[in-house]
C-alpha cells in the first residue's frame, strides 16, 4: 500500500492555488470555525467539505475528475480520494507539518469523514444557513475579487458556478452551526475550576527575581595593575557626569556598555553584586571569572506571586481549549456511533 499511496500522491497535479483561493474566500465570507480547540481539522479545511459526495452541484464540479475514486463512504456517501489529496495540500498549506504522507492522509480522511458525519446531523436536526448570510458572504467573495467580473473570472478557474459556491458556503455555515452548538456552547470554565487550577500550578506563575542593571564590560587583563587604574578612570568619568549614566560614555576600545536585565543562572556573580546596590547606585570594580565589570543598578524586582486576577485570562483560554478538545472527540464518537463508514485504500480494497 506504502508504494501506491506515495505513486498515487506524487501523480496527482491538483495545484495549490485553488486550495488556497478557496480557503481565502472562506476566510472573507466570516465563515471561519470559531475558537482554536473546536478542531483545527474542521477550522482550516473549509474547501474541502464541499468535496465530499452529498449530490450539491459544488461537489461534482470539485471532483469530476476520478469520482469513482472513492477513498471513503460514510452512511452511503462518497469521500473522494481527490478530495482526501486536497484536504491534505490545505492541511500542509496551513502550517509546518512533519507527518509521512500515510499519516497525513489519515488525518485528513478522518477530518472529512468527521465533516461529513457532521453535516448530516445538521442537515437531520434542521439545522442551515439563512439565506440573508449567504447572501452577505457572496457579496463579499465579490468585492474581493474587484466585482462581478473578477467573480466570473474566479469561478471559471475554479469550474465553479455562483449556486454551487452558495453551497458550498451553505454548507460550511451549516457546519459551524452544529460545531457551536454541539461543542462551544457546552464547554464552561467554573470560578472554582479556575481557582483550583491556580492553586495547582502556582509555582507557574510566579514572577521571577528581576536585575536591571546597565553594565560595562572591560577588554583588559584581570590581574593587571594597569587595568584597574584604567577602570578607576572610566568610574571616575560616570560620576562626574551629572546623571553618572554609562550609557553616555564614549567607548575607546577597551569597553562596551550594555542596558541589560541580568540572568541569575548565567551570570550569578553580576547578579549577586548587584542586588546589593540601591537603585540608581554604582558599583566599585567587580570581577566576574573572566572580566572587569562597573554596574549602575536600574532597578530590582523580587520573585512576585501572580494573582488569581493577573493570571485567570490565560487559564480560563487554556482550560476551555482543553474542555472542546475532550468535547470534540466526544461528539466525533457520539456521530460514529451506529454509523456506516467504509474506509478504502488507495488500491480499491475495503477495510
Amino acid at each position: 500500500m506504502k508504494n501506491a499511496l506515495y505513486e498515487y500522491y506524487f501523480r496527482e497535479k491538483i495545484i495549490m492555488k485553488k486550495a488556497v483561493k478557496l480557503i481565502l474566500f472562506l476566510l472573507l465570507a466570516g465563515l471561519t470555525f470559531t475558537g482554536k480547540a473546536v478542531a483545527e481539522d474542521i477550522r482550516k479545511t473549509g474547501p474541502a467539505q464541499a468535496q465530499t459526495a452529498s449530490g450539491e452541484d459544488s461537489a461534482k464540479a470539485l471532483r469530476k475528475e476520478g469520482q469513482e475514486n472513492a477513498a471513503a463512504k460514510v452512511n452511503g456517501v462518497v469521500i473522494t480520494n481527490e478530495s482526501v489529496i486536497r484536504q491534505m495540500k490545505s492541511m500542509l498549506a496551513q502550517k509546518e507539518r512533519k507527518e509521512a504522507p500515510e499519516e497525513l492522509r489519515k488525518k485528513a480522511l478522518d477530518s472529512l469523514i468527521f465533516q461529513e458525519l457532521a453535516w448530516q446531523k445538521a442537515k437531520a436536526d434542521g439545522l442551515t444557513a439563512d439565506k440573508k448570510t449567504i447572501d452577505e458572504a457572496i457579496e463579499k467573495v465579490k468585492t474581493s475579487y474587484g466585482g462581478e467580473s473578477g467573480f466570473k473570472t474566479f469561478l471559471e478557474e475554479e469550474s465553479l458556478t455562483e449556486e454551487g459556491l452558495r453551497e458550498m458556503l451553505i454548507k460550511s455555515y451549516t457546519l459551524k452551526l452544529i460545531t457551536a452548538r454541539e461543542i462551544t456552547e457546552k464547554v464552561t470554565v467554573t470560578e472554582d475550576e479556575l481557582k483550583q487550577a491556580f492553586e495547582k500550578e502556582k509555582e507557574k506563575h510566579l514572577e521571577p527575581e528581576r536585575v536591571s542593571v546597565v553594565d560595562v564590560i572591560f577588554f583588559l587583563k584581570m590581574d593587571d595593575a594597569d587595568s584597574l587604574r584604567k577602570v578607576e578612570e572610566v568610574l571616575k568619568k560616570i560620576n562626574d557626569d551629572k546623571e553618572r549614566d554609562p550609557m553616555r560614555l564614549v567607548s575607546d576600545g577597551m569597553f562596551i556598555v550594555r542596558d541589560v536585565d541580568l540572568n541569575k543562572e548565567k551570570e550569578p556573580e553580576l547578579f549577586e553584586a548587584a542586588k546589593k546596590l540601591k537603585e540608581g547606585e554604582l558599583s566599585g570594580v567587580i570581577r566576574t571569572s573572566d572580566s572587569l565589570h562597573l554596574l549602575k543598578l536600574k532597578e530590582y524586582r523580587p520573585e512576585r506571586q501572580k494573582t488569581l486576577d493577573e493570571v485567570k485570562r490565560a487559564i480560563d483560554v487554556r482550560l476551555i481549549g482543553e474542555a472542546r478538545k475532550k468535547r470534540l472527540q466526544e461528539f466525533e464518537a457520539e456521530l460514529k456511533k451506529g454509523a456506516e463508514i467504509e474506509i478504502i485504500d488507495v488500491q480499491g480494497s475495503k477495510k
